[in-house]
């Protein structure tokens, strides 16, 4: 008899207790029969054929078991057709009726569960996997459905105790974070720092930055009032999400005593291969009741390398000179080669890339100079790890899981976006984020320096190798074609047309060494020269300065004289550097 099992749906008198049992009885039997379904889902671990066999038996024999009870059901339906009812009192035709339809029912159960069995057990073996995994996921959203309804009973039953209770006005959770969060905010300045790391009266001096995160600088004074210590806190407000994100976190992520933020370990771990190209963090902590996050980061002297070129864009607007972007160049690209095999020059066998994501001006810190490295220069130091990731070639989660538009617009590589294919929406160009994806962020960062800065809406989208970047007029007066030329290497839409790291650092040296200037800048011989000087702001909280006497205007390094205001360049140097 081929029903559907919708069949069950037809009208049932529920005042009846005799039906109320048939209903009862199928649903158990229903019940057993997909229970054990899933039980052999879960044993069957080697998929051997014998097992289904023995599993497909075992059905034929509870059909059989059904069969037989739907046959003495119609046994009682025959004698009540054969008048049999006329000689004992009413047995209740309609519900006996009822009765067979829900029997049937089960026998249509018996049925599905049975073709069910007999497709698996046609199943190739390689293929049961996959049948094991669809099954898994199923039971999984089954499972999620199940605590979705207790969770709305559990609403509903609290919804009606607060009413049973009468009840008192209370704010939504989500209000009340919000509130909390904003507190914490305007306190942060106030909040003092964690005494497990940080002792004595330490004063904030300098609010950096606001918004979903907040940044300041602290400093500590002796006795006398001079800077003795200074650290930069950085607070993290997360949500539930964030707090227990796997991506955030080195180790378990709910293992609260022995996790560590990802950025903290990333950065420490490069910091600790050299601490001469990234600023290093000195600790960090967390509140679990807020879900706040505190990193403590050395306190790099001369902010950032975005501010140094913001100065360089006040009216009247100049370029940032080449020699400085020729040793900034060469720091990052060995920043790059850290993070890739954890030595400049060395590879260790043991270590695992770290792909950026997120090198902008911004993100490079300028600290104090170097004696013996161009001493007239601060460092740069790589920082801001927040958006690192660790990986290799043969990691499963790259690209699908690393290229999701994390990044800052308009320093993000193609493969940190996701492609498709407009008719068939098949990933295209799905490159994974290796060590070139560094290099397109150099690139990016020292375009950005050549032309006067970016713009968010100059990202490119990368259609069809369209928007490609270009170099303007004034850069091409001003930079020698060997600078240019090294810099658009970098930030080639495929990968494998950049520029290798190794090859970068090849060129830069060779250049370096080629310019007089720039070869004894190199080897720490650096004179005053306004051609060459660099204008950035001098640090107003230096270790053994006294806190009156710090200054904030834009000075350089040697003199007192704005931007641009020495003599124009040589002939001499600009022909060196063309011929390069």
């Amino acid at each position: 008899m081929a029903r559907s099992i919708r069949r069950q749906s037809k009208p049932i008198d529920h005042k009846s207790v005799s039906t109320l049992r048939v209903r009862m009885h199928v649903l158990t039997i229903t019940a057993s029969l997909i229970a054990t379904v899933r039980a052999e889902y879960r044993t069957m671990t080697n998929r051997e054929a014998d097992n289904l066999l023995q599993f497909h038996r075992r059905l034929e024999a509870k059909l059989e078991n059904l069969e037989e009870q739907i046959e003495r059901l119609q046994s009682v339906r025959d004698e009540v057709e054969r008048g049999k009812q006329l000689t004992r009192p009413d047995p209740n035709i309609p519900r006996i009726k009822r009765y067979m339809l829900q029997a049937e029912a089960v026998i249509d159960v018996a049925h599905v569960v049975r073709r069910e069995a007999q497709q698996i057990l046609d199943l190739r073996l390689n293929h049961a996997t996959e049948a094991g995994l669809v099954w898994v996921r199923n039971l999984l959203r089954e499972c999620g459905n199940l605590e979705e309804q207790r969770l709305e009973e559990i609403k509903v039953a609290e919804q009606a105790l607060q009413k049973a209770d009468g009840g008192r006005k209370m704010m939504r959770p989500h209000d009340a974070r919000e509130r909390r969060v904003e507190s914490l905010k305007q306190n942060f300045v106030h909040e003092p720092l964690d005494p497990n790391h940080f002792m004595g009266q330490w004063e904030a001096v300098i609010y950096l930055c606001g918004g979903i995160s907040q940044a300041g600088l602290w400093v500590l004074h002796n006795q006398h009032g001079k800077v003795i210590d200074r650290i930069v806190r950085k607070n993290d407000y997360m949500d539930y999400r964030k707090w227990f994100s796997t991506d955030l976190w080195h180790g378990h992520s709910k293992d609260f005593q022995n996790r560590i933020p990802l950025e903290f370990w990333l950065r420490n771990k490069c910091c600790n291969v050299s601490d001469k190209h990234f600023a290093r963090m000195r600790a960090w902590s967390q509140d679990h009741q807020n879900m706040v996050l505190s990193l403590y980061v050395e306190y790099c002297s001369f902010e950032d390398l975005g501010a140094i070129q913001q100065g360089y864009l006040e009216p009247p607007a100049h370029f940032v000179p080449e020699a400085t972007l020729w040793m900034i160049f060469k720091h990052l690209v060995e920043c790059c080669l850290v993070m890739r095999q954890g030595g400049i020059r060395t590879a260790d066998p043991d270590w695992q890339q770290i792909v950026h994501r997120d090198i902008k001006p911004r993100n490079v810190f300028m600290d104090d100079a170097a004696k013996s490295y161009f001493p007239r220069y601060p460092t740069p130091k790589m920082g801001d790890f927040g958006l690192a990731i660790q990986t290799d070639e043969k990691d499963p989660m790259n690209p699908q899981f690393y290229n999701r538009g994390a990044g800052t617009r308009p320093y993000m590589a193609p493969e940190q976006m996701p492609y498709v294919n407009d008719k068939t929406n098949e990933p295209m160009d799905d490159w994974q984020l290796l060590d070139y994806t560094n290099v397109y962020g150099i690139g990016a960062l020292m375009y950005s320096l050549l032309i006067g800065g970016l713009h968010r809406h100059q990202q490119p989208d990368f259609l069809d190798e369209r928007e490609k970047w270009e170099t303007t007029n004034d850069a091409d007066d001003f930079y020698s074609r060997t600078l240019r030329d090294l810099i658009m290497s970098c930030i080639e839409w495929r990968p494998s047309d950049r520029k290798t790291l190794d090859a970068l650092l090849e060129e830069v040296e060779s250049a370096i060494n080629t310019v007089d200037y720039l070869n004894r800048a190199a080897k720490g011989v650096q004179e005053a020269d306004d051609y060459h000087d660099l204008w950035y702001q001098a640090d107003q909280y230096r270790l053994e300065l006294a806190q009156d006497s710090s200054s904030d205007t834009w000075e350089k390094r040697s003199e007192d004289q704005a931007p641009g205001a020495s003599d124009p360049p040589s002939t001499d140097v600009e022909i060196v550097m063309q011929d390069t």
